[in-house]
């Protein structure tokens, strides 16, 4: 059918793509910094970096994204105690305030979920 074409198609693009430039990533512009040279000399030292010591790049790589996932909990973690500790003061509690909240759940919630889209 024409969907299988087209799939096809696609996945043969996206293999040509990867062939092409899968090697590239951050390294070749650390590399670029490190080395003065221009991008596509780094790119090309920086995918023979990563070929010669590439079982040492994934394990950091890992570990980095490990304490990437640790940082946004820690971040979201300390922003919604904070907001549930804030909404606690009597501002907030007495229904004649105009600062009153009705749910001080539902806001933290929502303050938790916007600094862990924002971390």
């Amino acid at each position: 059918s024409i969907g299988h074409i087209i799939s096809g198609g696609c996945h043969i693009m996206v293999g040509l793509l990867t062939n092409m430039f899968g090697g590239y990533s951050k390294l070749a512009y650390v590399e670029m910094v490190l080395s003065s040279a221009p991008f596509f000399k780094a790119a090309h030292e920086s995918i023979d970096f990563i070929s010669e010591a590439g079982g040492i790049v994934t394990f950091l790589h890992g570990n980095t994204a490990i304490y990437e996932m640790a940082g946004v909990l820690c971040i979201s973690g300390v922003c919604g105690i904070t907001s549930f500790l804030l909404l606690q003061f009597p501002c907030f509690q007495d229904p004649e305030n105009e600062w009153f909240i009705r749910n001080p759940w539902e806001m933290t919630v929502l303050s938790t979920g916007i600094s862990m889209s924002i971390a």
